[in-house]
């Protein structure tokens, strides 16, 4: 990689968008990439309800069973997020990262990132933007801070 290229982060619990060189303009521009949660343990859940099930989840004996494992679901989206992101730090594809997190999702993946991928980190914000297209982040996607653009 000659020069550095900026990646912009926007996740939550249940989605991931990359864009790829935000700061590069027109065709430099790479697509984004866009990652979803499995929610694997959510879905057996929701498909394996009876009405013994049911009635101890009303009753709280399996609620916390339940959200600890639809938690462990978010911990394994968190960490395919991660491994990416790792990847293509080790590709030099990125150098620089800027990250738009869902409050759900914005301690784990800090518990997540190697040092060195942290290193990249230039400006983190914990707020839920995946409904912003890409021109409308809050951060400058072109490399500069938006209150500062012409």
């Amino acid at each position: 990689m000659t020069q550095g290229h900026i990646w912009v982060v926007v996740a939550d619990a249940t989605r991931a968008r990359i864009l790829r060189n935000a700061d590069c303009l027109g065709e430099n521009r790479l697509p984004e990439l866009v990652m979803r949660a499995p929610h694997r343990h959510l879905e057996s859940l929701m498909t394996h309800k009876t009405d013994e099930t049911l009635g101890a989840v009303r009753s709280g004996a399996r609620a916390s069973d339940a959200q600890s494992r639809v938690t462990q679901d978010l911990q394994e989206f968190v960490r395919q997020i991660v491994a990416l992101l790792e990847s293509h730090r080790l590709a030099e594809d990125f150098n620089q990262l800027v990250l738009f997190l869902a409050p759900s999702v914005f301690a784990l993946l800090h518990e997540e990132l190697s040092p060195r991928l942290a290193a990249t980190i230039i400006s983190e914000r914990c707020v839920n933007t995946l409904h912003l297209t890409r021109g409308a982040f809050p951060y400058g996607i072109e490399g500069t801070p938006s209150d500062t653009a012409t």
